[in-house]
């Protein structure tokens, strides 16, 4: 989909005002176009995919609920989740798991060695990629 950013979709009004909206917000990335190009590619050549990627992230959803997580319902293929306050076993050791055993790479802001959580609340997201 869209690495860096989101990719939006819609009426050439629609795109006119998010793009104002962008502006008054300081958004100007000059390099974006490169980035763009590739999501539209993806748009235009893997739609299916996308599907299956949302379907995913759903699934992964419920996988987390079920074991305790606090999650968001994806609306795209990003799940975005907080740990249970009862894990016993280090987050960096669940991440480095998630990667070697199931190809699930785990990134975002958690706390780090001590309990340290220097993002406040917003440091409790986990991002699933």
């Amino acid at each position: 989909g869209a690495p860096v950013g989101s990719v939006l979709c819609g009426s050439a009004a629609r795109i006119d005002r998010a793009r104002h909206w962008r502006k008054l917000y300081g958004g100007g990335w000059r390099q974006a176009g490169l980035l763009a190009a590739a999501g539209l590619h993806g748009l235009a050549e893997h739609r299916e995919r996308l599907l299956e990627d949302h379907a995913n992230a759903a699934e992964l959803a419920t996988g987390l609920t079920e074991l305790g997580f606090s999650v968001q319902t994806p609306q795209t293929n990003m799940v975005w989740c907080g740990a249970p306050d009862n894990m016993r076993v280090p987050f960096e050791t669940v991440c480095a798991r998630l990667a070697a055993e199931e190809g699930i790479l785990v990134g975002g802001a958690y706390a780090g060695p001590g309990g340290r959580n220097p993002w406040g609340e917003a440091g409790k997201s986990i991002r699933f990629v």
